[in-house]
Parts: C-alpha cells; structure tokens; sequence
C-alpha cells in the first residue's frame, strides 16, 4: 500500500490530505487525511528528532471495512474503527481507546 503511494508520489502526483485513491489495494478505496499536529509526539517522536522539529506533513492512510465504509461513514464497524488511528481528529476528540490510553 504504501510503496503503490510512494510509487505514485515518485511519478508526480500530489498526496494530499482529503484524497481517495482506488488504485492502491485490490480495486478499494483508501482515503489520505492529514493528521492532527497534536499526534506528533505520540506517534512521531523519533521523525521529530531526525527533523529536528515539525511541522513536517504527515499523512495517515485510512482504509474502508469489508463494506467499503470509512470510520466516518454511517453504518461503519466498530471494530474497524477500533483498528486504526484517527489521527485526523485532535486527541481530544478522538474516541477512547486502544490509541488513546497512552495518552
């Protein structure tokens, strides 16, 4: 998945949060959404010692449910939810859970 991202970076195109791209795992849709600053230092800490600082961009890859459904979508299951970060959402809105019980 993310090699076929990098792949169509490399070619020219333009990854931007708010993006879905059906040409990346078996004919579904993946989303790209930035992600929220404040997730950073949770996720990122080593990046941000290597850059010495962010903002740098960081994009998440959000894949559907087995219905093609996003977390965002109506209707979506709670255990995909569960199985991903949303770290678009700032950590005080993100639903309590396995991603945010470190923070």
């Amino acid at each position: 998945m993310l090699n076929r991202l990098g792949a169509k970076s490399a070619a020219g195109t333009v990854l931007a949060g708010g993006q879905s791209h059906a040409d990346i795992v078996n004919g579904q849709q993946v989303a790209l959404r930035q992600v929220d600053l404040r997730w950073y230092r949770t996720f990122f800490g080593r990046a941000i010692g290597f850059c010495r600082r962010p903002p740098f961009p960081v994009l998440q890859v959000v894949w559907p449910d087995a219905n093609d459904r996003f977390h965002w979508k109506e209707h979506s299951e709670a255990r995909h939810r569960d199985s991903q970060p949303q770290s678009w959402l700032p950590p005080s809105e993100h639903p309590v859970g396995i991603w945010t019980t470190e923070l």
